[in-house]
């Protein structure tokens, strides 16, 4: 909650969202499902179902070239 002060979220949902772990399921079946999809980690990125490698990510030419075909 600390960090969450820094940054100015003090709001009593945060708080509480925090104390008893509200989204906790949530976060950790998202997590599930990027690793199934992704076991490689970030960066992760895909267009019309088709996983993109970090390399077109990082290459303005070739992200172009991607988003046309």
């Amino acid at each position: 909650m600390r960090l969450g002060a820094q940054v100015g979220l003090t709001e009593s949902n945060f708080v509480s969202g925090v104390q008893t772990a509200r989204y906790e399921k949530w976060v950790l079946s998202r997590e599930e499902a990027y690793q199934t999809q992704d076991p490689q980690g970030t960066p992760a990125a895909w267009l019309d179902g088709r996983p993109l490698s970090p390399d077109v990510l990082f290459d303005p030419g070739a992200f172009e070239r991607a988003l046309r075909v």
